[in-house]
């Protein structure tokens, strides 16, 4: 016996709700960096913050190792080097330049931290574009910050 229903039930099936949600969550996690303009000022930004750290880094190994170790930096190549090893070279949309020096110039002596914390103090700015962002240490403290 066959039952012909009048009444056909209407709606979404669960299976189509939680496809729909999947690609909402897709959407909302990976469209915000592609509908962002500035992808400069990102790139600047996190090479600021490596710089910032690497600094930070060198500090805590003066104190630790009770010596001095220096950060080289050549603004020409756009690259530094903690204890002058392992030189580490900027995107090549980004310039680099230090408070004290002369672009295009290399200096091995860069920026130097003690034993006890402090620093010869300075400043490194990267810049890209019309952004800028400054690394500035503290001759006193060694405390590392930045600035926009």
């Amino acid at each position: 016996m066959s039952c012909r229903c009048k009444f056909r039930a209407k709606g979404f099936t669960l299976v189509e709700l939680v496809v729909v949600k999947a690609l909402i969550a897709l959407v909302v996690l990976v469209g915000p960096p592609f509908l962002s303009t500035d992808h400069d000022s990102i790139g600047l930004e996190a090479a600021a913050r490596k710089v910032a750290g690497d600094l930070r880094l060198a500090r805590s190994e003066a104190i630790a190792r009770d010596r001095e170790i220096g950060v080289a930096l050549d603004l020409g190549k756009r690259r530094y080097a903690i204890g002058g090893e392992g030189w580490q070279t900027l995107s090549s949309g980004i310039a680099l330049a230090v408070d004290a020096a002369p672009s295009g110039t290399e200096r091995e002596d860069g920026i130097r931290f003690f034993p006890d914390g402090s620093s010869s103090g300075d400043g490194i700015t990267l810049s890209s574009n019309s952004r800028t962002y400054r690394v500035a240490v503290d001759w006193l403290t060694g405390h590392v910050s930045i600035v926009e």
